[in-house]
């Protein structure tokens, strides 16, 4: 029985840390998206010596809500530190690996789910779930030295999340506390004295 309270105890303890962790990283999102309705994307930096630019920051982002249905529209600038001008264009891990691993000049391709160019290259992005690959180059085709990616994204979307993250915080905490009380309860039942036997002989009245 000391065992069973024992374990009781130490699952409920780890539930309503794990709960804890939770509303905290709700809380987080919710002050990270404040009122506004775009959230500014802080700016980062991709830098290369050769090839193509994989901007595989950007894709990280994005990757860790795929259980977000939709992540809304997101535009975002993308440009170099010395302001030449670029070529920029969002696709899939996959199609681009494929066709951008050799020679191929990326801006005769037409798989581009959006594409931009210019001293700054703006992009508007209905944003997926799933592994997107930034690709940019310079008006010769070789890839710039480094390129500063920013812009805005929808809050919405982020905000069903933190929402979402909130409710399981909230619900697990609640599974926490019950196993603590099921814990305390063993212990008080352990602990009450046990009840005396009855006696099988009738009592005798005294005269």
């Amino acid at each position: 029985m000391n065992i069973i309270r024992f374990l009781l105890g130490a699952l409920g303890a780890i539930t309503l840390g794990i709960a804890a962790i939770l509303v905290a990283v709700a809380v987080g999102l919710f002050t990270w998206l404040g009122t506004d309705e775009k959230v500014t994307i802080p700016e980062i930096h991709v830098s290369t010596s050769e090839g193509h630019i994989f901007a595989e920051d950007i894709e990280v982002l994005f990757d860790q809500a795929r259980f977000v249905p939709d992540l809304g529209t997101a535009n975002l600038r993308i440009r170099t530190e010395d302001g030449t001008a670029v070529f920029a264009g969002i696709t899939d891990r996959l199609t681009a690996d494929r066709f951008l691993s050799g020679s191929a000049d990326p801006r005769d391709q037409a798989f581009w789910l959006t594409r931009g160019e210019g001293a700054v290259a703006d992009l508007i992005w209905e944003i997926r779930p799933g592994q997107w690959t930034f690709v940019v180059v310079g008006e010769d085709g070789v890839a710039p030295s480094t390129v500063v990616i920013d812009g805005e994204i929808a809050a919405a979307p982020f905000r069903l999340a933190a929402g979402t993250v909130a409710g399981l915080g909230l619900a697990t905490g609640i599974a926490g506390a019950f196993l603590l009380l099921a814990a305390g309860g063993l212990g008080r039942r352990r602990s009450s004295p046990p009840a005396a036997p009855a006696s099988a002989f009738p009592a005798t009245a005294s005269v």
